[in-house]
């Protein structure tokens, strides 16, 4: 009390936006900091930059067809 400082722990850590269309289900997601917890990753702050402070979403693959398209990189896992 009275040290001034404040702990955040909670609150909003992602949004989702779904239209429900007569065709399928539209996904879209924010979430206000970024996919890493590691702050030397570049996905640390990135949705914060790029989408958050824009008030703007990112598509969400909800197919695999989808998630192939969207894909940036590709890892393939082998049973051993």
């Amino acid at each position: 009390k009275g040290s001034g400082v404040y702990i955040a722990n909670n609150g909003s850590m992602s949004m989702v936006l779904m239209l429900m269309r007569k065709d399928g289900i539209e996904t879209y997601t924010c979430t206000p900091w970024g996919q890493s917890a590691d702050p030397a990753s570049p996905h640390h702050t990135d949705q914060s930059e790029k989408l958050y402070s824009q008030r703007k979403f990112k598509p969400v693959a909800t197919t695999p067809e989808a998630a192939v398209k969207m894909a940036v990189t590709r890892i393939e896992l082998a049973a051993q």
